[in-house]
């Protein structure tokens, strides 16, 4: 098969990936590249790190230089560019792209057809493959841990449930329901009667009781999280908490 267009491959990915400009150029397009690409992500809704990511590079003048923004477009966005542009360039590259895929499921489908440099090279590729998706689950486990704290709360939680689920979930052995309205206080969520701040109460759900009995007379504030809340508390205890217990030492619970 013509190498119409460069198929590259990422050092870090392992991922086939086409310079957009490269492709720009194939397609013939008359527009100016960076108008072009701009409008084609908008347009056609690609996403960020995973149907392409921009890079500066530095482009060397007679005298100087000057930076522009460079484009590394997936396969797949490559040949849905190329179908869109909706010309005879266009329609090449789509079938050069499909041909191309092809090929290359071939190569991993069939193993016994490769020679060892190519083995070793298909062993390199699956090994960076599986590194970078390791790399992503640790990266998204963060998001799994919030989305878990939602999941097993049904609308909004008592503060002290939510101290356990920290508790259990999320390592923090000496939270409570005392230090966490204690944290809640210092960070300024909650003022000293359990009453959140107008401006955090977006976050919480309120609930007053009268009181009256020898002991004690006038309204009693319960507060509880919704699911927002329980996202934005989760994330200032994990980032804070270690502080506010160095600072603070408490010596509730």
């Amino acid at each position: 098969m013509n190498e119409l267009i460069k198929i590259r491959q990422g050092s870090k990915t392992g991922r086939d990936y086409v310079d957009g400009r490269e492709l720009h150029n194939f397609l013939e397009s008359k527009r100016k590249f960076s108008d072009w690409i701009q409008q084609r992500i908008k347009k056609y809704q690609f996403f960020v790190n995973e149907d392409y990511v921009s890079f500066h590079k530095i482009v060397k003048r007679e005298k100087g230089g000057t930076t522009i923004i460079e484009y590394a477009l997936s396969v797949n966005m490559a040949k849905e560019l190329s179908m869109i542009e909706n010309n005879d360039q266009g329609r090449k590259a789509r079938k050069y792209f499909i041909e191309a895929e092809k090929q290359r499921n071939l190569l991993v489908m069939n193993p016994s057809h490769m020679n060892k440099i190519e083995l070793l090279e298909l062993a390199i590729i699956n090994e960076k493959q599986k590194l970078a998706l390791q790399d992503k689950i640790r990266s998204d486990k963060p998001k799994v841990d919030l989305a878990t704290v939602i999941e097993h709360s049904t609308g909004s939680i008592k503060i002290g449930d939510f101290a356990k689920v920290i508790q259990k979930d999320h390592g923090i052995d000496d939270i409570g329901q005392n230090r966490l309205f204690a944290f809640l206080k210092w960070r300024g969520y909650l003022m000293d009667n359990n009453k959140p701040y107008q401006k955090y109460m977006h976050y919480f759900e309120l609930s007053e009781t009268q009181i009256n009995n020898p002991l004690y007379s006038g309204t009693s504030f319960t507060p509880r999280l919704t699911g927002k809340g329980q996202i934005k508390i989760l994330k200032l205890v994990r980032e804070e908490y270690t502080n506010y217990r160095i600072i603070k030492k408490p010596k509730v619970n």
